[in-house]
């Protein structure tokens, strides 16, 4: 899957360039109790979007990395200010030193042969915490719950909450709890949770 203009503006993605992100910020900040100084790294940017909405709220330390060069090369030209905080995915980028890293609505779309490295390189300097938001399904081997997460050819990993909570565990995160913020929460159909590095 090529992840350019087309992805993000057709399909399940129509309505992505317009998504707000101001909700989402301010449940987080919340959450993780952010402060100025905290380092952030949205994994999976896409062109930034949340990024740009923590930046503007007084959180200069926050960083998006995407495996798309044009969501990122978007979110450089719509968002010149926080053009230097947005990065094409690669390994050193994601293992670099952060108090949290963000995974929200990323982790369906990586082969199971790479979740582990890349939530492996996560951890790596990570003083605080990992929030995920990932659909799931009912029970393993069936297919996601959410209709929306079963129609996008994109959402390759799909199992149970009690997988990803052992894939987690095995990888030496904590889990602490599950999210219940306003734009960001469990549900039958979606794992929303917060892991600490054990």
């Amino acid at each position: 899957m090529k992840y350019d203009r087309a992805y993000y503006t057709t399909g399940n993605y129509i309505d992505y360039l317009q998504r707000k992100f101001a909700a989402l910020a301010k449940d987080l900040v919340a959450l993780l109790r952010l402060e100025p100084f905290h380092k952030v790294i949205d994994v999976g940017c896409g062109y930034g979007g949340l990024v740009h909405e923590l930046y503007s709220n007084g959180f200069h330390n926050s960083y998006g990395v995407d495996i798309s060069t044009w969501a990122i090369n978007y979110g450089q030209e719509i968002y010149p200010e926080i053009a230097g905080n947005l990065e094409v995915y690669k390994p050193d980028n994601v293992s670099r030193e952060k108090d949290h890293v963000l995974f929200l609505d990323v982790l369906e779309h990586i082969a199971i042969s790479d979740l582990s490295l890349i939530l492996k390189m996560a951890a790596r300097n990570l003083r605080c915490s990992l929030v995920a938001r990932i659909p799931i399904s009912g029970k393993e081997g069936d297919r996601f719950f959410l209709d929306a997460s079963n129609s996008d050819p994109t959402h390759i990993t799909c199992h149970c909450r009690n997988w990803w909570l052992s894939l987690f565990d095995s990888l030496g995160y904590e889990f602490g709890g599950d999210v219940t913020a306003d734009s960001i929460y469990s549900s039958q159909g979606v794992l929303s949770g917060i892991w600490k590095p054990k």
